[in-house]
């Protein structure tokens, strides 16, 4: 869901029905409805996990093309004009759908040239974990708690 201004709410959606199985938005005056009916399709068939971002006045909406095994993008100031932008980006292989977000350079930069292994946190994350930028910001994986014991009495 994106908050346009005020009064203004956007949600981009997957519409999972068999004939269409595509990207659609609805428009809202709260985040809690009611809303509009859902769009028409800005995407392809077989398109699903949009993300959003802001960048430089437009919004960019990223989708997993899966059938075509790529990442697609549409961008529009008013989320009612769309324009293709699939052949303007690029994603690392294995990346999943609903992984876009804003992220300051320097953290891509370090993600980035950081081999994976000395990530304290590179295992499975457990309901005990840190969240995940105390693993990001390289501090050790410790439970905050102390586990769960029980006594008998």
């Amino acid at each position: 869901m994106v908050k346009k201004g005020k009064d203004d709410y956007v949600m981009v959606l997957k519409d999972n029905t068999r004939k269409q199985r595509n990207i659609k938005v609805a428009f809202s005056k709260t985040p809690y409805g009611p809303w509009s009916e859902a769009s028409e399709p800005f995407t392809p068939m077989y398109s699903e996990g949009p993300s959003t971002a802001y960048v430089n006045g437009w919004w960019y909406i990223y989708y997993d093309w899966y059938r075509q095994f790529i990442y697609g993008a549409q961008r529009t100031k008013d989320f009612k004009h769309f324009q293709d932008q699939t052949g303007a980006v690029s994603f690392p292989d294995g990346h999943k759908h609903g992984t876009v977000f804003m992220a300051p350079e320097e953290l891509v930069e370090n993600l980035i040239t950081t081999p994976a292994a000395t990530f304290p946190c590179h295992r499975a994350m457990t309901a005990d974990s840190p969240p995940w930028w105390e693993c990001i910001a390289y501090r050790p994986c410790v439970p905050k708690r102390e586990p769960h014991t029980t006594t008998s009495r």
